[in-house]
């Protein structure tokens, strides 16, 4: 009966030590912290796009990929979630 006394204490360590784990590292897995890259148009491939950059009016420059419209086709945008 001592053996699944240890055997239960340990289990329940290594769980708690799991959560306390998660718990002190959630931020980096809910926010991971963002590549310092970009990638061209072109390597993404769409290679009839333009990288625009564009100012706003507090400073901030935001890239942007333009692709004109095909004629009678509807303009499509897309804002990424999650601010990355």
């Amino acid at each position: 009966m001592t053996v699944l006394k240890w055997i239960a204490a340990l289990v329940a360590l290594g769980y708690l030590g799991g959560v306390v784990v998660m718990f002190l590292a959630q931020r980096s897995f809910i926010y991971p912290v963002p590549q310092n890259f970009r990638t061209a148009p072109a390597a993404a491939g769409f290679e009839t796009a333009e990288e625009v950059l564009l100012t706003t009016a507090d400073g901030e420059k935001v890239i942007a990929w333009h692709v004109p419209p095909r004629r009678d086709h509807a303009v499509v945008l897309f804002f990424h979630g999650h601010g990355d």
